[in-house]
């Protein structure tokens, strides 16, 4: 499920028009939902450290390849691969239920 979060939840915040326009067609619980995850999605991208924060967001906001990143950062094309599961399983970690934040209630 946390992979599912992670992977639906960047999608949902790279496309803002997209959102809006499904967020019309849902339902407000699954509205609701979505917003929500979106919200642990971006508290969960705040928790990592600047480099993998940077580098997630500049291939998927900035649509950067991983060999542009890899000229920027001076390193090789597999250690950006690697930089960015890094961060990956960092965003699934911070995902998980015990991980999240309690709400209130």
């Amino acid at each position: 499920m946390v992979n599912d979060i992670v992977g639906l939840g960047l999608a949902f915040l790279l496309d803002s028009e997209a959102a809006e326009v499904d967020a019309q067609l849902c339902t407000a619980q699954e509205y609701t939902e979505r917003s929500l995850m979106n919200s642990r999605l971006r508290l969960a991208l705040q928790r990592l450290p600047e480099r993998s924060r940077l580098l997630i967001h500049a291939h998927y906001f900035e649509h950067l390849a991983f060999k542009t990143l890899a000229g920027q950062l001076g390193v090789s094309k597999g250690r950006v691969s690697q930089l960015h599961h890094a961060a990956l399983q960092d965003l699934r970690r911070f995902l998980t239920p015990s991980a999240l934040p309690s709400r209130p209630g």
